[in-house]
C-alpha cells in the first residue's frame, strides 16, 4: 500500500490580535486602579466641563421627581441649554438663579436642581476650582439618593459628554464605556476627543 503523505492544514489568521506581555502588564495595572462603582467614585476626577454638571444635576432630577413638576427645571433648563448666554449680565443672570433656588422646595430631589443652579453659578462667577468645585457641590446631593445607581447611566453620559464632548466618535464612545463601567475612571478619563 502507498504511503499518503499528509500536509499541515494551512494557519488561519486569527481574529483577534494576541495581547503580548507589556499589555497583559498593563491590564493588570489598570486593574489594580480599578475604583468602586459609588458615587464617591463617580465623584472623583475633576469636570472639564461646568455645563456638563449641571446637565447631570438636572438630568438626574427629572429621572427622579415626578414628571408634573417638570416645570419647575425649565429655568435652569434654558440656561444650560444656551450656555448662559442671552441671560444679561452675569451678575443679574447669578442672583436671578439664586432668587430661583431659594423658591425650590426643601427635599432631596429638589438638592439636584438646586444643584445644578449652583453648577451654573460657579461657572458663572469663573470658581470651579479646577473642576473639582463641581464634585464638591454633586457628591454630597447624590450621596443623598436612596438608590443613586437609578440615576448611574446618566452620570455615565454626562462624564462621557466631558470627556469626548456632545459628539463623539462611536470607537471612543465605547472605550469610555467600557473603561467608566469597570471603575477605570482615571483611564476614561485619558480619552482624548478627535479634533475636526
Amino acid at each position: 500500500m502507498a504511503k499518503v503523505q499528509r500536509r499541515k492544514p494551512k494557519k488561519r489568521p486569527a481574529g483577534k490580535p494576541r495581547i503580548d506581555d507589556e499589555l497583559a502588564e498593563l491590564a493588570t495595572v489598570l486593574d489594580e486602579q480599578r475604583l468602586d462603582n459609588s458615587v464617591a467614585a463617580w465623584f472623583s476626577i475633576p469636570w472639564r466641563d461646568g455645563w456638563n454638571a449641571a446637565w447631570l444635576a438636572r438630568r438626574a432630577w427629572t429621572e427622579l421627581v415626578v414628571a408634573k413638576e417638570y416645570s419647575r427645571a425649565l429655568y435652569i433648563e434654558s440656561i444650560i441649554h444656551e450656555r448662559g448666554s442671552g441671560y444679561g449680565a452675569d451678575y443679574d443672570l447669578y442672583e436671578g438663579i439664586d432668587n430661583w433656588c431659594q423658591e425650590l422646595p426643601r427635599s432631596v430631589g429638589y438638592d439636584l436642581l438646586r444643584a445644578a443652579g449652583r453648577c451654573v453659578q460657579v461657572i458663572i462667577a469663573r470658581s470651579d476650582g479646577g473642576g473639582h468645585t463641581f464634585n464638591e457641590i454633586l457628591r454630597p446631593k447624590f450621596e443623598a439618593l436612596v438608590e443613586p445607581e437609578r440615576v448611574a447611566v446618566h452620570v455615565q453620559g454626562a462624564r462621557r459628554a466631558d470627556v469626548l464632548g456632545h459628539i463623539s466618535i462611536p470607537r471612543l464612545a465605547g472605550a469610555f464605556d467600557i473603561a467608566w463601567s469597570r471603575g477605570l475612571y482615571q483611564a476614561a478619563y485619558a480619552l482624548q476627543p478627535v479634533k475636526s
